[in-house]
């Protein structure tokens, strides 16, 4: 990590500088500094319970792996159960590679990895979902795995689901969601989404922490991790705000820890607070999670591409 400095606790040569304290660590003192982190935040929000059976997405990227092995050093404090889930989209060599470093890393663990294929499923891929529906790679990417974890919380009997956003993650939405707003995008957006109808909470122990913290943290504890982009995610909307936001970020650091601890704090609660009361909770007529309309957006996603697809067997 090429880092000139001394730690700030005992004066050893730094491997991390913590940007936004303006502090160095090395790399004892820099995991205790991020396992005490993803503490408090779990502790300030009240996000897991004893006995809770938590759904852990993984998709074997540095972020979700860093999750799931963080959780599994805090386990025995909090005294839930882990669930990890990996969604096989179906993107080749990709997610072949993801799929085995899940696998590795649950194995590490002794934790137990559920595979859901959406092939084997769903009877499509991403790439069918992507090529016949014309959509952004990422948005229908997104749609899916928000089913699947939905759907398989229920079958798992999960009472939280657990994903690896990040500060940058959660940042870049709301400017993304900022630019076009919509109210019901940014209720659901929260270190704690609320459970919804039939469905457990969501939540985010990683919203305060910053992607080299994650970085630095899979390096310092030698877990391996999807090194390769999405080769969906090239010219993808939330790269090209996450890169204009680490520009900001790198010329005053601290803004995006700023901004997101006061829009949660301050702005959400009030801009929102008339809207929760009103909301209506339905139930899709096809899958029955909870739904913005009569059908949910992966069910009509699900109908739109097995329609495309008969058309082309028709049609050869």
């Amino acid at each position: 990590m090429g880092i000139r400095g001394k730690c700030i606790v005992c004066k050893k040569e730094a491997v991390v500088r913590v940007d936004y304290a303006r502090v160095y660590f090395c790399s004892v003192h820099f995991d205790k500094h991020f396992v005490k982190k993803v503490e408090r935040t779990i502790k300030a929000h009240k996000m897991f319970r004893k006995g809770d059976r938590i759904l852990v997405g993984v998709s074997g990227g540095k972020d979700s792996i860093a999750l799931l092995h963080v959780l599994k050093r805090l386990q025995k404090k909090f005294q839930y159960e882990l669930l990890p889930l990996f969604i096989d989209l179906g993107i080749g060599n990709f997610s072949q590679e993801s799929r085995e470093i899940c696998e590795k890393i649950c194995e590490q663990l002794s934790l137990e990895l559920t595979v859901v294929s959406l092939r084997a499923e769903y009877g499509f891929s991403l790439r069918d979902a992507v090529r016949l529906t014309k959509r952004p790679p990422c948005s229908v990417c997104g749609l899916i795995k928000r089913h699947i974890l939905s759907e398989y919380s229920i079958e798992l009997k999960a009472s939280k689901i657990a994903t690896g956003h990040t500060l940058v993650d959660e940042a870049a939405f709301l400017f993304n969601i900022l630019a076009q707003p919509d109210l019901l995008l940014l209720l659901k957006r929260s270190p704690v989404v609320p459970s919804l109808g039939n469905l457990p909470p969501k939540v985010k122990p990683l919203y305060r922490v910053y992607d080299y913290e994650t970085q630095a943290y899979v390096t310092i504890h030698k877990l391996d991790y999807v090194k390769s982009k999405c080769p969906y995610s090239i010219g993808a909307t939330s790269l090209k705000t996450k890169s204009i936001l680490e520009l900001i970020e790198a010329a005053k650091p601290g803004y995006l820890l700023n901004f997101i601890k006061g829009w949660y704090k301050v702005i959400l609660p009030a801009i929102c607070q008339d809207t929760k009361s009103g909301m209506k909770v339905l139930r899709c007529a096809e899958c029955g999670l909870p739904a913005r309309s009569e059908i949910c957006s992966f069910c009509r996603l699900l109908k739109l591409v097995k329609r495309k697809m008969r058309e082309e067997v028709e049609v050869s």
